[in-house]
């Protein structure tokens, strides 16, 4: 019998991943190579970072090697450069590299899926239906009431959300599953943040 092979969510890699805006934003790209001092601070399975204007190089261990990986700028039609990474296994330009035990790839090269690739018809609906009540104030349940217009947001933007997730909710709270669906609790951790207004 074969065993059911686990999901590797980007979730579950965010921790261990490098994003290319990071670094362009605090200014690392630069002409001169540049040795960043405090990579523990955000990325803590680094032992060493340095950057220049074309390449990155990764340390993972303090006595291991340096991992040296390209760098592509692209000019944007609003008059703009902009950096991406090129993913040293399939040479695809990427923003984020996840991390594995001594290397970095994309997303596809290291197996990782999002949580919606992951979710059948009905529960993309209910985390849509979810996602929602959360951004509004409520209870990520979708038997519970639904919330109130917080304070400061539009009667019409309110209305419009509501009537969103009461399309989403619609087909969940009809037919055999109606009690699993209306009481189910979100498994997702990425939807229990403080959601933004």
């Amino acid at each position: 019998m074969r065993r059911k092979r686990r999901i590797r969510l980007v979730e579950d890699f965010q921790p261990r991943s490098i994003d290319i805006n990071e670094l362009h934003y605090a200014r690392l790209l630069g002409e001169r190579t540049v040795t960043v001092r405090s990579v523990k601070l955000h990325h803590p399975w680094l032992s060493g970072l340095e950057t220049d204007r074309y390449s990155i190089r990764l340390k993972f261990q303090p006595n291991g090697e340096w991992n040296g990986v390209l760098l592509q700028w692209r000019w944007l039609s609003w008059g703009a450069w902009r950096p991406f990474f090129l993913c040293p296994f399939c040479r695809k330009r990427a923003i984020k590299l996840y991390a594995g035990s001594d290397f970095v790839a994309c997303r596809k090269c290291c197996g990782l899926r999002y949580v919606s690739q992951t979710l059948g018809f009905n529960a993309k609906r209910h985390r849509q239906a979810v996602r929602i009540r959360l951004r509004l104030g409520g209870k990520p349940v979708i038997g519970a009431p639904f919330p109130k217009c917080p304070d400061g947001m539009r009667k019409d933007v309110y209305a419009r959300m509501r009537a969103r997730a009461e399309q989403y909710e619609l087909p969940l709270r009809v037919g055999r599953y109606r009690k699993y669906w209306a009481w189910r609790r979100p498994e997702y951790p990425v939807l229990i943040k403080i959601p933004r207004i």
